[in-house]
């Protein structure tokens, strides 16, 4: 009983120093986040494919600067932001068709 603790504390011990070396991202080095900048400025004003590569390009230069005066961090912000408010308000647009459809008043009358 005494090894299948121990077997069972050492995996629990390889595990938690597992997961934060997993879960790290790319390395925040300036070509990196240039990288992720220009990709944003290629796929922004395109079509919603190009939108979603625009989007999860900022995302990722998002999560790699912590700098508040960064200009770039800003309009990134505010990019991300107002796709989050949209597709936001389609998630409701959606549920409320849907409770529109299926006559569920109470839902209606929460979402409308």
């Amino acid at each position: 009983m005494k090894r299948m603790i121990k077997l069972f504390v050492f995996a629990a011990i390889v595990a938690a120093f597992a997961v934060p070396a997993l879960a790290q991202s790319k390395d925040c080095t300036d070509e990196n986040k240039s990288a992720w900048y220009d990709t944003f400025l290629k796929n922004y004003k395109g079509e919603s494919a190009q939108q979603k590569v625009a989007y999860d390009a900022a995302k990722q230069y998002l999560s790699c600067t912590s700098d508040p005066s960064d200009q770039y961090a800003a309009y990134l912000k505010k990019f991300v932001d107002l796709i989050d408010t949209f597709n936001k308000a389609q998630d409701l647009n959606k549920q409320f068709d849907a409770a529109y459809k299926n006559k569920n008043y109470a839902d209606q009358m929460r979402l409308g």
